[in-house]
């Protein structure tokens, strides 16, 4: 992807619009003629008011990045409690993924499995819904090549659930690191998730823990410089003997 890059943030009831071509976020919401409860109710019609949204605020094609929040998805953790007397296989636990999977009430369901420290975590969203609104914005020329869920960026999405200057950089930042969480590429095979408690940790870089350690270390060693240089300083310049 190049740096022009536009974002689409998917929530239930709406979606925040960021491109790097205007001032402010945009915000386009649905209603029940359209989108109800992430069911598209008129394809045709929400086609044309995407065409109009475009046109209306002047936005530029580019290439489109669509996030999908939380609250337009279903997303359930199967887990074993640490100590537990029985743990299930990872067959077992996708054999339980598959059949949640099954019961999502949509008719064409995306989904896909993250591995966990202790099980699995199911995702799952409505692929009509992102779709419809992929298709509508390449229509205006815009090219989609990456739809993932918004928690593969961290708990700062759990926790501020907006697109705003912050999310945006951090979304920008990472989003090559993204593809293997490419809703648009269906994958049988289960992918990392974050780990929990580790918000600042996109796949594919060092642990800010890592970090911390590294400083702590160049502190130690700037300390240790220190005294050698101290010792150095009263080796070379003894005090002088006091005559009586």
């Amino acid at each position: 992807m190049t740096t022009r890059t536009s974002i689409l943030y998917l929530k239930k009831d709406t979606f925040q619009f960021y491109s790097p071509f205007l001032a402010t976020i945009l915000e386009f919401g649905f209603v029940p003629e359209i989108v109800q409860d992430l069911d598209v109710i008129n394809k045709e019609l929400l086609e044309s008011l995407i065409k109009a949204f475009v046109t209306n605020n002047k936005i530029a094609p580019s290439n489109l990045l669509i996030v999908v929040a939380d609250s337009a998805s279903f997303i359930k953790d199967l887990v074993t409690p640490k100590g537990a007397a029985q743990q299930p296989t990872q067959e077992e636990l996708q054999t339980q993924a598959r059949t949640l999977i099954e019961n999502v009430p949509f008719e064409n369901v995306a989904s896909k499995l993250f591995k966990l420290p202790t099980g699995i975590r199911v995702y799952t969203t409505n692929q009509e819904l992102y779709e419809a609104i992929k298709i509508a914005f390449e229509k205006q020329n815009f090219i989609v090549e990456l739809v993932v869920p918004s928690f593969v960026f961290g708990s700062q999405f759990n926790t501020n659930q907006q697109l705003d200057a912050e999310t945006v950089t951090v979304i920008l930042k990472h989003q090559n690191a993204m593809k293997q969480y490419n809703l648009l590429i269906p994958s049988p095979s289960l992918v990392e998730a974050l780990p929990e408690g580790e918000s600042e940790d996109i796949p594919g870089q060092k642990p800010a823990k890592t970090n911390k350690k590294r400083l702590f270390l160049l502190v130690g060693v700037f300390v240790v410089l220190i005294i050698i240089m101290v010792i150095v300083y009263f080796v070379s310049n003894p005090p002088a003997a006091s005559g009586k």
